[in-house]
C-alpha cells in the first residue's frame, strides 16, 4: 500500500462534511468539525510516516522490515518534525539530511509564495489533535477551514519524507 493512499480517510471526511461545514452558521459545530478533523488528519498522517517507513525497510530485507516494523509499530502520536528526523537518521544520517535539506526547500517556496509555512501548519495540526483529544477542549483561534487547509498543507511534510527515504 502506497503512502498516499493513507490520506483518504481523511480526504473522504473533508469530502463528505465540506459543504455543510462551510455553509453552516454555528461556528461551535464548526470548530467541533475542525477537531474531529484533527484527529482523523493526525491518524493518516501517521500510517503514512509508519507506510514510509516499512517500505522503505522492507525493500532494503524482508528481516530488517519486520524489524522496523515491531519497532516503530507503537510510534503513536510521535510524528512531530523533530521527531521524523530522528527516526529518519536511524537509518542513516544521509535519509536525514536528505528530508531536512528537503523539507526546507518546501517551506521556504511555500513561504515565498505567500501560502504560509508547512512546517507550522503540520505543528499546529498536532497540537489542536492533542488538545481536542486530551483535554477536549476546542481551540478558539482554529476554524474548520483553517484546520482542512492545514491538513493539506502538512501533506508536504509527509511528501518530503517519502522522498527522503529513497535509495
Amino acid at each position: 500500500m502506497s503512502y498516499s493512499s493513507r490520506f483518504s480517510l481523511a480526504d473522504d471526511f473533508v469530502s463528505d462534511i465540506d459543504s455543510f461545514a462551510r455553509s453552516h452558521a454555528d461556528p461551535l459545530a464548526k470548530q467541533r468539525l475542525a477537531g474531529f478533523l484533527s484527529v482523523s488528519a493526525v491518524t493518516c498522517y501517521e500510517l503514512a510516516i509508519k507506510e514510509i517507513f516499512f517500505e522503505f525497510s522492507r525493500k532494503k530485507h524482508a528481516v530488517f522490515g519486520c524489524f522496523v516494523e515491531d519497532q516503530f509499530s507503537r510510534m503513536n502520536g510521535r510524528i512531530k518534525i523533530s521527531e521524523i528526523k530522528a527516526k529518519a537518521g536511524k537509518f542513516g544520517g544521509k535519509y536525514k539530511e536528505r528530508f531536512t535539506r528537503l523539507l526546507a526547500k518546501e517551506e521556504r517556496e511555500s513561504l515565498r509564495s505567500g501560502c504560509g509555512s508547512v512546517e507550522s501548519a503540520y505543528s499546529n495540526l498536532i497540537i489542536w489533535r492533542h488538545t481536542f483529544t486530551h483535554d477536549g477542549a476546542i481551540h478558539s483561534l482554529r476554524t474548520y477551514e483553517e484546520t482542512v487547509e492545514s491538513y493539506n498543507k502538512g501533506k508536504v511534510i509527509i511528501e518530503c519524507l517519502a522522498k527522503a527515504m529513497t535509495r
